[in-house]
C-alpha cells in the first residue's frame, strides 16, 4: 500500500491482484467507491472555517497522504476544491507525509520564505513534528476549536 500512497503503484491495479485472493468477486471500482464513501469522515465545521478564511483572502491548501484516486475523490466528489487553493498529496510528491522532505517540497512549491511559519493543523503527532522541522507553525488537531483558537486565527475567525 506504501507504494500506492507514494504513486509508484496504481491502487485499482494492486487490488485488482489482491481482492479476488480474499474472496471479493465484486468489480474493484465497486470496492474502491464503497471503501473511499464509508471512510470518509468529513469534519464539516473545519470546512466552514475554511470558506470563512478563504472570504478574508487567506491561502488555504491541503497537504495529505493520499493515492492519486482518493487524492481525486477528496479533491472532486467531497468538494475539497471548494474551500482549498491545491492539494498536496504524497502520490504527486513521491513521499509519504511523515518523510522530512514532504513539507519542504510544499515550501519550495509555493516559495515560501523561511521566516513565514505555515499554519498546520494534523491528528497525527509524527506529522506535526515533521512539519515543525520543515518551519511550520504546525498543532496537533482534535477539535475545530484547535483552529478557531490558534492565536494567528481567531481574530481573522472572529465569533465563527
Amino acid at each position: 500500500m506504501a507504494n500506492c500512497v507514494r504513486g509508484r503503484r496504481d491502487l485499482k491495479s494492486s487490488l485488482a491482484e489482491v481482492l479476488p485472493q480474499t474472496g471479493y468477486q465484486g468489480s474493484v471500482d465497486d470496492f474502491v467507491d464503497y471503501w473511499f464513501e464509508k471512510d470518509s469522515n468529513v469534519q464539516r465545521e473545519v470546512f466552514a472555517l475554511a470558506g470563512i478564511l478563504k472570504t478574508r483572502n487567506v491561502r488555504i491548501f491541503v497537504a495529505t497522504g493520499q493515492e492519486h484516486h482518493r487524492a481525486n475523490f477528496l479533491w472532486n466528489d467531497l468538494r475539497f476544491c471548494d474551500y482549498f487553493e491545491k492539494m498536496f498529496y504524497s502520490a504527486e510528491m513521491g513521499l509519504l507525509k511523515t518523510e522530512n522532505g514532504f513539507f519542504e517540497a510544499i515550501n519550495k512549491a509555493l516559495n515560501i520564505d523561511p521566516d513565514e511559519r505555515p499554519i498546520f493543523f494534523d491528528d497525527q503527532p509524527e506529522v506535526v513534528e515533521v512539519a515543525k522541522s520543515a518551519g511550520w507553525d504546525a498543532v496537533a488537531f482534535n477539535s475545530v476549536d484547535d483552529i478557531r483558537r490558534h492565536p494567528r486565527l481567531k481574530d481573522l475567525l472572529g465569533e465563527a
